[in-house]
């Protein structure tokens, strides 16, 4: 009977102990699966808010429309581009597309414009220099020169069609310049501050103001240049190197620290804002800025597999934001992409520019060797 009794217990103790186990168990699985689904929210958190972003555009995709190579977005809302046949043309949502009077045979190519319906680019003389011109519908054609070389290159234009480049001196080393239609071209690199002098040029405002960088010979830095007061130095913490890429028409600057591992922003030309990284290590390339301090442009990152660029938008209201949704599961269970583990396909995404109407141009990956063109449009509030 004493054996029988202890037999007895024994089972039940093991009973309690499998019942204990199994509990243990239970709660760990869940616990896990939990976790993972915390992780998996976590990481999928930027997608979320993309698709929140992003359903507040209307989408126009300008390559079906017959856009090809589309550069830029005036505040009309008028995209710059070239069709299928390689003509420079505008397009807009009243007139569709429009076929510019430049010509195609002389290899002219169209890289900005401005709201007076200007465009500035440039095109390939018969024995293969490379030179600026501007073109209106009242007065055809201008061709600005160079500084003494062979090839000049635009890099922006305002509304008065005062342009900024850089062109070749005699010796075929590249100078900054600044064009007006009355004072002609003016080498910017002549304008010193001590050793220091302008490397280059890359973007003006309405009032003329140019922004880019200066060299004293090891450490280059941002800078801003006008006609009556010269260049001078855009503040950046601890003195840290950088480049200013953009001004905004009503002059808010745009551009990175040091390596382009920062975006900055001066709302002033002794306020500055270092920004977040979009992701860590990622290389940034603000592309432009308008008047309410929106910046769209593209960042770039290497992974074990590949390296690829993404679209962004970053403003004050909601930070950065991933101009990409990722595709759609089809029911399947589908973990976020990791910034760090690409595909193995190498993809090119960017926001090349926005207007003062906050309308983005964005290109996306290549197809046949094109990329294709979407116009995002900000939805209009409905009325109360």
């Amino acid at each position: 009977m004493i054996i029988y009794n202890n037999l007895r217990a024994q089972r039940c103790n093991q009973g309690r102990y499998m019942k204990k186990l199994k509990k243990n168990i239970l709660l760990l699985i869940t616990a896990l699966l939990l976790v993972t689904a915390a992780i998996i929210w976590i990481i999928d958190a930027p997608s979320r808010k993309t698709k929140a972003f992003l359903a507040s555009y209307e989408i126009t995709d300008l390559t079906a429309l017959g856009f090809r190579n589309v550069r830029a977005i005036n505040d009309k809302g008028q995209a710059l581009g070239t069709d299928n046949q390689n003509r420079t043309c505008i397009w807009d949502e009243q007139n569709g597309l429009t076929i510019l009077n430049i010509p195609q045979e002389a290899g002219y190519s169209a890289t900005a414009f401005n709201n007076s319906g200007q465009i500035a680019g440039f095109f390939y003389k018969p024995s293969g220099e490379k030179h600026v011109f501007i073109w209106d519908a009242n007065n055809g054609l201008i061709h600005l020169g160079t500084l003494g070389g062979r090839n000049s290159f635009v890099n922006a234009m305002n509304d008065s069609g005062q342009v900024i480049g850089h062109s070749e001196d005699p010796n075929g080393r590249l100078h900054p310049f600044f064009w007006d239609p009355n004072t002609g071209m003016t080498d910017l690199s002549l304008f010193t501050n001590n050793q220091d002098r302008i490397t280059h040029a890359l973007d003006i405002d309405n009032a003329g103001r140019v922004v880019g960088s200066a060299s004293d010979g090891s450490t280059t830095y941002a800078i801003i240049w006008d006609k009556e007061t010269g260049f001078v130095r855009l503040p950046t913490p601890n003195d840290a190197s950088g480049v200013a890429y953009n001004i905004s028409p009503d002059g808010k600057v745009a551009g990175c620290l040091e390596d382009n591992t920062n975006l900055i922003i001066w709302d002033s030309p002794n306020n500055c804002r270092v920004l977040a990284a979009l992701r860590r290590n990622a290389r940034h390339r603000p592309m432009n800025i308008n008047d309410a301090g929106q910046i769209v442009g593209w960042a770039s990152q290497r992974g074990i597999l590949s390296s690829r660029s993404s679209a962004f938008f970053w403003s004050n209201e909601t930070g950065f934001i991933v101009l990409e949704e990722l595709g759609k599961s089809r029911g399947k269970l589908k973990l976020p992409k990791l910034p760090w583990l690409t595909s193995s396909e190498s993809r090119f995404l960017a926001a090349l520019d926005i207007n003062n109407k906050g309308q983005i141009l964005k290109v996306t990956a290549p197809h046949s060797g094109q990329y294709p063109a979407i116009l995002m449009t900000p939805k209009k509030a409905p009325k109360e």
